[in-house]
């Protein structure tokens, strides 16, 4: 990248900032501000994992495919290998999930496996599993 920026341009769709120079065109993903009425829920990620909050880690779970989750109102949950709910997570504004490994009472959860549950509103799930390293 030049140290000469000419030009700069947002695509909300997208996420998309282009940053324009006097060498080239660079385009830097930072964000979505809108979610496309034809997403669907498909198969989710889980990253980075293991996953390690008190190295300043935070876990992200988005969409595979399109980084971000449908329209509507979508939920994940997250479990412990007990089968019980830790906490659940609305949507951050990104339209992915973040978890700072911490259950709904707001204390540190301990390393382990974990499992969690996406569902979309239009009743679409998907599943994975989360290392806590502590």
């Amino acid at each position: 990248i030049s140290n000469k920026i000419t030009s700069l341009a947002y695509e909300p769709y997208s996420g998309l900032l282009y940053v324009g120079t006097d060498e080239a065109l660079h385009t830097v993903e930072i964000g979505r501000l809108f979610k496309s009425d034809d997403l669907v829920l498909g198969t989710t990620i889980a990253y980075p994992n293991p996953f390690k909050p008190d190295e300043g880690q935070t876990l992200i779970i988005a969409n595979k495919d399109n980084t971000i989750m449908p329209q509507g109102k979508n939920q994940c949950r997250i479990y412990n290998k007990n089968g019980e709910l830790v906490i659940t997570l609305e949507e951050d504004r990104f339209f992915r999930f973040s978890w700072d490994g911490r259950n709904s009472s707001g204390r540190n959860s301990s390393s382990g496996i974990y499992f969690y549950v996406v569902s979309s509103e239009a009743g679409e799930v998907s599943r994975g599993t989360i290392a806590l390293i502590r």
